[in-house]
Parts: structure tokens; sequence; C-alpha cells
């Protein structure tokens, strides 16, 4: 059963303007593939209770770690958003609870009065995902540290960073690697399918998923991206090395980073996905506040995922071994995360801001 407020938790009624105004920020989350998994019901008392769209989900998540990162970003934003209006929010997970359907339920949030301002509040709605090339240049020392620093807020959730041009580069083969498995799976492939958008006009009409407007791929791109619907057709040019060639513009975009992070939980499970999502939503809008691009890079937390929590039993033997090696040279990389959980990597650096931006679905299409 969900856990009532107590009596006190709210010493007046929160307004229905103010409820959307939560609502209407919680929604600028990132989600991955912008598959907006969230879904909001509003309660009589004003508390907002969270729960996992399970129908939106991807095929090749792994026990939901991206979903989770997506709530809890969407709560960290609905948090700020309440303190704004002067409201301390109070969370009670509610992971353990029974699906309702397609519902999963996460959090219920309710409110009383005494929140502060958010420095971070401004940079809701101008957070972006930037996928145009970036300077070279580190991020001063500094910088990197208030980052870490406002990942760290939630208990267990760490930000790790990667500086040195040999070791970006080397990334960014073991990146382009594991992103060629997506092209190599029919699931995967269909996946991806199903997210792309490739028109103004289909994007518009779902306002979600990968408008191919925001992938800065090079011309010609989205013509081969319509040819490669076809599973078959996508299966035999694959023989041919196709899969490579259409990784070959992530290899670049990665080594053309000032750096890469990552963010880490002790634990891999929800509850830690969901503070990690927190923790990777503040360090985003810092990283915004500070002047910074970003772009998550999940295909190698992913797949990584798929051999640490699931055995890589979804995998070929091909594949296994593949990622076996992957996870080793990893490793070596980044010795620090051997007792740890990747959930997702990411670039950052100086770069020009991206003219077209993902849509989200209205407020009433997620809300009871």
């Amino acid at each position: 059963m969900l856990e009532q407020p107590h009596s006190d938790a709210a010493t007046d009624q929160i307004s229905p303007n103010e409820s959307r105004a939560f609502l209407e920020a919680a929604i600028l989350a990132p989600s991955p593939d912008n598959n907006q998994p969230w879904h909001f019901e509003i309660l009589p008392d004003g508390s907002v209770r969270m729960d996992h769209d399970l129908s939106r989900a991807l095929p090749s998540d792994v026990n939901f770690m991206f979903s989770m990162i997506a709530l809890g970003a969407a709560l960290e934003n609905l948090c700020i958003a309440a303190r704004q209006h002067g409201w301390e929010p109070e969370i009670t997970q509610l992971l353990s609870e029974p699906c309702d359907g397609d519902r999963q339920p996460v959090a219920l949030v309710h409110f009383r009065r005494g929140g502060q301002p958010d420095p971070l509040y401004p940079y809701l709605a101008q957070r972006v995902t930037c996928r145009k090339p970036y300077s070279r240049q580190a991020p001063p020392d500094a910088l990197l540290q208030t980052m870490t620093e406002a990942a760290a807020v939630f208990p267990g959730v760490q930000a790790h960073w990667v500086t040195e041009r040999r070791s970006i580069r080397a990334l960014a083969f073991l990146i382009a690697a594991t992103d060629r498995i997506r092209f190599e799976y029919q699931s995967f492939h269909e996946e991806l399918y199903r997210q792309l958008r490739f028109t103004a006009a289909e994007a518009e009409h779902t306002r979600d998923g990968l408008d191919l407007r925001t992938l800065e791929i090079p011309p010609g791109t989205g013509t081969l991206l319509r040819l490669l619907r076809p599973w078959k057709r996508m299966q035999r040019l694959n023989r041919l090395g196709l899969s490579r060639l259409l990784t070959l513009p992530s290899a670049v975009s990665v080594w053309r980073s000032g750096a890469i992070g990552a963010i880490t939980v002790a634990n891999p499970e929800p509850q830690s996905f969901l503070q990690s999502g927190r923790g990777f939503q503040r360090l985003w809008l810092t990283a915004q506040q500070q002047g910074l691009a970003l772009q998550p890079l999940g295909s190698l937390p992913i797949f990584l995922g798929h051999m640490k929590l699931l055995g890589g039993r979804h995998l070929s033997l091909t594949h296994q071994s593949k990622l076996t090696a992957i996870e080793q040279q990893f490793r070596k990389l980044l010795p620090s995360f051997d007792q740890l959980t990747l959930t997702i990597m990411f670039r950052v650096g100086s770069a020009a801001s991206p003219q077209i931006r993902s849509l989200r679905r209205p407020v009433p299409s997620v809300v009871d």
C-alpha cells in the first residue's frame, strides 16, 4: 500500500497552477532515446506520485537502469521547481510496491512550506543534449570538481573524469565498438527505428523519440538510415562491414571532446539507479550553468550491464566474447571502477549550441 503523508507534511494546499509548474519542470528531464518513461498522479492533498510507464521502457535496457536514471532526473527537476515556489519536497520511494498494470510506482512526493530557491532552476529549460563537435580543451579542474560535487549530493553517486588525450582516444574506440552491437541485433535495430523520427511532422506528432534533426549526422545519413530500416537488408550489409562505418561518427565525436565523464553507484539496484539519475541531472544542469555542452553516451554502460547484471544471456557468444575484451580494456583505463556499477557515460566540452531541441509530450498526456 502507498504510504500516506503525515498530517503535518503539508501546512497548506498546493495550488493546481503550482502542481502543473512542478510537472512541466519534471518532463524537461532527459531520457534514453527521448522515450519519456514517466507518468504522474496528483493526489487529493496535492502530493505527486511518479510511476514508471513500463510500456515506454526500451527493450535493450538492463533491469530498467536507464529508465530509473530518466525518472531520477525528472524527480530532481520536480524538486528544484517545488523549492522555487517555496515548497520543500519530501520523498518516499515506492520501488518495492507492486506494479499497477503497466505502471511501476517509483516515488511519492509531498510538500511542506519552507523550500529555498535552487540556483540551478533557471537552467531546467536551457539544458539540452549537444551532439556537435566539442573543443578538445579540457574544462578546468575546478569546474570538473564543481560538477563532481553536484552529483555527489546523493550518497553513493560518484562522478569520474577522463581528460588525458590517449585515454579519450581509447574510450572512443570502445564506445564505437559497443555502438556497433545495436546495429547487429534485430531487436536492438527495431528499437532504434521505433525511436527515430525522420521528419519534423513525425516529431511533432509523437513529441518523443529521436528527431533526426537533433542528431548532427553527416549529410545523406538520414537517407541511408531510411534504406536500412528492413532488418534483412541491414543484416546483409553488416556482413560487409556497414556497422563499423555507421559508428565511425560516434568515435570521432567522442575523440572531439574536452573530457569524458562517468557516473557510478556502489549497488546495482533500482534505488541506486534512481539516485544516479538525480545526481546526473544536477551535474548536467551545473554544466549548463557553466556554459558547457554535454552529450550522454549510453552504449558502453548498457552493454557492460548486459554482461555484469544479466550474464550476457541476450547476446551471442561472439558478442559476449567481444564485450569481455572491451570490459577488460575499460577496467585497465579506469581501474577504480572494479567494485562499482557504471550507469551512464557522457562527454563534455565547449561547443556551439544546437539549433533543434527534442520535444516533450504535454503534461495532460502524462498525468492522472
